[in-house]
């Protein structure tokens, strides 16, 4: 019990979804290519290193998609980037770190439709995708039925 509750106060136990749990349906942000250049990396610790995320190559200019039915939450500039995070309800947010939207925060748009343009970052030739989950960053690719599940051997 004192294991338990000291887990709990240190938030080892977040409520993220299970892959059945995940929105179905949305669509890869990226009409050119379905490709990752670097997977999604959980933390050990809150504050540890990782990779919220997955990178998916992009050149400048080119056209992102809304996966899904979205709000635009943000659309800016966040230090050295442009930065556009999409709110697709349910406590679901997916933010593109290397991209450009002309369109106003609040506008809503359905899935497919023409959202952002990737646009230059010091991280790498790609648009950085994160998708949270009430506030927890959980593996995008959750969201496309493309996370192996795991599998326990014998010892």
């Amino acid at each position: 019990m004192v294991l338990t509750l000291t887990a709990i106060a240190h938030g080892q136990f977040v409520d993220t979804p299970r892959a059945e749990a995940a929105p179905s349906g949305w669509q890869w942000p990226l009409e050119r290519s379905r490709q990752v250049s670097r997977g999604f990396l959980a933390p050990a610790t809150e504050f540890g290193a990782g990779h919220r995320g997955i990178d998916l190559p992009a050149v400048v200019g080119e056209r992102l998609v809304a996966p899904t039915q979205v709000r635009v939450a943000f659309a800016g500039r966040v230090v050295d980037r442009d930065v556009v995070t999409l709110d697709a309800g349910g406590g679901w947010l997916a933010t593109f770190d290397g991209a450009t939207s002309t369109f106003e925060v609040g506008s809503v748009l359905e899935a497919g439709a023409p959202v952002a343009v990737a646009s230059s970052t010091p991280h790498c030739a790609c648009v950085h995708l994160g998708l949270r989950y009430r506030g927890e960053y959980v593996n995008p690719l959750l969201t496309w039925g493309e996370v192996p599940r795991a599998v326990l051997l014998p010892w």
